[in-house]
């Protein structure tokens, strides 16, 4: 069923591509790739940064991996990401 979910957004919302469109990482929080790039861009290096930029909380947490690997992908060299915030 999440398969088939992931499918759907993903079929509706495409990857960005030259700043057109975005792709839901976050579904609780409507948190796009986009958003997490920009997160990253005002300094954060950690999940709960990525939310705390976004103005919101983890929910359900499915979204953390993925958000960890934007986070590698994003950043030259990064804290560790798996680390709890204080």
């Amino acid at each position: 069923m999440q398969l088939l979910r992931t499918r759907l957004i993903c079929a509706i919302n495409p990857p960005s591509t030259a700043g057109v469109g975005a792709l839901y990482i976050c579904l609780c929080n409507a948190i796009t790739d986009t958003d997490i790039a920009q997160a990253v861009e005002q300094g954060a290096a950690r999940p709960c940064e990525v939310y705390t930029a976004c103005g919101c909380r983890a929910q359900c947490g499915s979204c953390a991996r993925k958000i960890v690997t934007m986070l590698r992908s994003l950043m030259p060299a990064e804290p560790d990401l798996v680390a709890a915030c204080d």
